[in-house]
């Protein structure tokens, strides 16, 4: 996070945890229902749901969540342009969607992996394209 955007990491290193905690959720909120045409599965918009809303999702749900990433993961892998792939404009687009894809469930699954480092959150959405200062987010 430091590297891509050092200005919102001074800010979150300054900010205390709950306030982090608050920017993360609202991050979160965006990710995943603020994105039109790219809805998620039923067990990712659940997980959200419950951190969103401040609970903890269930172990099944988090399980299901990883095998569905790591599904993702292979979809995104399996649409990577090739040496000749730059020359196909339709596959940069099915593969920037698919690395999208895996970057916002990565961002729900680094709640329940790095939950005490919220950081790998806010660079996961980042990296899907969902940025905000955290001043805007959590002045609302």
């Amino acid at each position: 996070m430091q590297t891509v955007d050092a200005a919102l990491y001074a800010d979150l290193v300054a900010a205390d945890e709950s306030m982090v905690r608050g920017y993360c959720r609202e991050l979160t909120r965006q990710l995943v229902f603020g994105v039109p045409g790219e809805e998620l599965s039923p067990v990712a918009e659940s997980v959200a749901h419950a951190l969103v809303a401040e609970r903890w999702p269930k172990p099944q749900e988090w399980a299901l969540l990883g095998e569905e990433h790591e599904d993702a993961l292979v979809m995104m892998v399996a649409q990577r342009p090739g040496l000749n792939g730059v020359e196909n404009p339709d596959q940069v687009v099915s593969y920037t969607r698919e690395f999208v894809k895996c970057r916002r469930l990565e961002a729900l699954l680094c709640w329940e992996r790095y939950g005490a480092d919220l950081l790998n959150v806010v660079y996961a959405a980042w990296a899907a394209g969902v940025r905000a200062p955290l001043k805007d987010l959590v002045l609302r």
